[in-house]
């Protein structure tokens, strides 16, 4: 068998693998990174495969991928609709949460980074009234979701100037504003928007939710399928509307019993699955 039907084969049998893993499954080490990468990418480019996260990116089957044959590298039988360009994502459901809760507490390294996060968000850093406390925050946050903010200090100072711990507590999401925006140098602004979101999150993730570009998409997708709440792409960037866009939408779907912190992790996983990051 070719390589490209053997990784086939073994994305048929597991849900999902990283690049690492199928080096592992296929030749019993990780020496054939380089050749994996290069067919791989071929199948993601045919979409016959997906693509989605980042260090590690993960690979599974493409939905769309039925009674597909190989042969010689050249691939023959049924493509559903030859690559769909709707893509069909289940629609929002009790079950559908569930699930992708589950899923989630199956995501060692996820779980563990937000535990370690909520350790120094809740502990011995909680409190924003010194520099020193937030840039540790600051600095963890910019390394675990890859925020690419270059400058931490100036955003530190930025937050302290704020006062915002009463205004945390209280759920006030005008602060979220506040956080993104920043200036460096001579008028050099920039809107650090989901990281404002996360930093306001772990310290109260019942009242704020994360927003991130996954989120992002799922929304605008169940907008444009059900029309659910009244909004247009641009307004999710305005944290007040966004948060009122995700309380119409558990509402619309009955899903009342999740806080919007288990509706970030579903829409969060589901963006993810279903609207991967294009390399």
């Amino acid at each position: 068998m070719t390589q490209k039907e053997l990784i086939i084969k073994s994305l048929k049998e597991t849900k999902a693998m990283t690049q690492g893993d199928l080096s592992v499954a296929l030749y019993g080490d990780r020496n054939h990174l380089p050749n994996l990468y290069m067919s791989l990418m071929d199948l993601v480019k045919k979409g016959l495969v997906l693509r989605y996260g980042d260090h590690p990116a993960y690979y599974s089957l493409s939905e769309n991928v039925d009674n597909l044959e190989i042969s010689d590298g050249n691939f023959k039988g049924s493509v559903s609709s030859q690559i769909i360009e709707t893509i069909d994502v289940p629609k929002p459901s009790i079950e559908q949460v569930e699930y992708w809760l589950h899923e989630w507490d199956s995501l060692e390294d996820y779980v563990a980074q937000e535990e370690a996060i909520d350790r120094l968000f809740h502990g011995e850093f909680k409190s924003n009234d010194n520099i020193q406390n937030i840039l540790i925050k600051c600095s963890i946050l910019n390394d675990f979701y890859s925020t690419n903010i270059f400058k931490i200090y100036p955003v530190a100072k930025r937050i302290l100037s704020l006062n915002i711990d009463k205004r945390l507590a209280d759920g006030d999401t005008a602060l979220v504003d506040d956080i993104a925006k920043n200036t460096f140098g001579e008028g050099k602004d920039k809107y650090f928007y989901s990281f404002a979101s996360k930093y306001c999150s772990h310290h109260n993730q019942l009242e704020f939710p994360i927003y991130d570009s996954y989120v992002h998409k799922v929304l605008m997708h169940f907008k444009k399928i059900d029309r659910f709440a009244s909004f247009k792409s641009e307004d999710l960037k305005k944290y007040s509307k966004f948060k009122n866009v995700l309380i119409e939408f558990r509402e619309f779907y009955g899903l009342e019993k999740y806080n919007l912190k288990e509706l970030d992790k579903y829409l969060w996983q589901l963006g993810k699955r279903y609207f991967p990051n294009k390399y």
